[in-house]
């Protein structure tokens, strides 16, 4: 393997690469758009959700309800993130919430000696609804010290008393005061890194099988270790250009929780580089450009599953948690996360970058090998 051959190779990838300016325009219009997109549909905790509230009232008929009551019926109402709408019945209420009318349903039953028990039923069919009212309610109930009995919808796999209330005092270990989309920041830089270098590099081979420039090549002829060598290197240049725009984009347009943008960069550009790698591999063992991008969204949303992006790997099968361990972008997204959110520091992230750097490697040798049997 010579270094002046990676050269030549290098700058006429370089060159290819620039001269495609509708391409350019698109990895960096659409890594921004993307960054937009994502950051505007979790813009901001859910407010003014509608809450359908039933007083059964132990008193006469147009009487005030207790003074217990009434101090939650204020909180409800001044809560930011609840609208309240008065159903005239049990029935009415619950109507409501399986009318997607309403988000909750809370009853109020008094007795003679005043408020005697509050039950609430939430929505089932969102999960993040769910805990931010579950959340808000138990926080005014526990303000007024009023015992309460929260129903759960019967999700498959989630206990029957999983939101019973308790007294507890729940923080976590941020290092920095965090929003909402600050949460789901982190995975989404490694969703479109991942995305933009996976699917620009995944026909960088058989693009040039199918206008026939690859036999030229060989011609020369080249190894097959420089080409893979040199167009890593190209692309990975876009890899650490999108990554720069994508992190810029989030930090400057949402001031995303990055607690260490120098670290935060890094795992980007090594997520990146590996999105490249797998795309070279792909385009190694396909031999025209439709296999190579069906293979490449297929993988694509493979790694969405296993990344701990959408579940966390405890709740996945044990042979699904070994799986996941073993893809890069799982590692990727370990590390985003306790480097913008915890604040770690290199030393704590090593092991993770160890993992990013080991599978660059493997990828890239095993689309050396797998080239060279393709090509005769």
């Amino acid at each position: 393997m010579r270094l002046q051959n990676i050269r030549i190779l290098f700058l006429m990838e370089l060159k290819k690469l620039w001269n495609d300016k509708l391409e350019l325009l698109i990895l960096i219009f659409g890594a921004i758009l993307l960054c937009l997109a994502f950051g505007y549909v979790a813009y901001s905790s859910p407010g003014d959700m509608d809450i359908a509230v039933y007083v059964d009232t132990y008193a006469k008929p147009g009487l005030f309800p207790h003074g217990e009551t009434a101090d939650i019926l204020t909180d409800l109402q001044e809560s930011p993130y609840f609208s309240l709408t008065a159903a005239s019945s049990r029935r009415e209420a619950l109507q409501r919430l399986n009318g997607q009318k309403s988000r909750a349903a809370v009853i109020l039953e008094e007795d003679a000696a005043g408020l005697a028990h509050v039950r609430v039923t939430l929505d089932a069919t969102d999960l993040t609804i769910q805990q931010i009212v579950h959340s808000e309610l138990l926080r005014i109930l526990q303000t007024q010290g009023i015992p309460s009995t929260l129903e759960p919808p019967r999700a498959p796999g989630l206990p029957e008393n999983a939101l019973t209330p308790l007294a507890l005092s729940l923080t976590t270990n941020e290092s920095q005061k965090t929003k909402l989309f600050d949460a789901t920041a982190s995975p989404f830089m490694v969703l479109i890194i991942l995305g933009v270098c996976l699917l620009t590099s995944v026909t960088a081979l058989t693009s040039e099988r199918t206008i026939g420039t690859f036999e030229r090549v060989f011609a020369i002829p080249f190894k097959r270790s420089e080409i893979l060598i040199s167009k890593a290197l190209a692309r990975s240049m876009v890899a650490v250009a999108v990554s720069a725009i994508i992190l810029l984009t989030l930090r400057l347009v949402f001031d995303i929780a990055m607690a260490r943008p120098g670290l935060a960069m890094l795992a980007a550009v090594l997520i990146g580089i590996n999105g490249v790698a797998f795309g070279l591999l792909i385009s190694a063992i396909t031999r025209i450009e439709l296999e190579s991008v069906s293979l490449g969204i297929t993988s694509w949303f493979l790694f969405i599953t296993l990344m701990g992006f959408m579940w966390p790997l405890e709740t996945m099968h044990p042979w699904f948690q070994s799986i996941a361990f073993f893809t890069p972008f799982f590692h990727g997204v370990y590390a985003m996360r306790h480097i913008n959110l915890l604040g770690w520091d290199l030393y704590q992230v090593l092991p993770s970058f160890a993992w990013l750097s080991g599978f660059i490697l493997l990828q890239l040798v095993l689309s050396t090998l797998l080239l060279k049997r393709e090509i005769n």
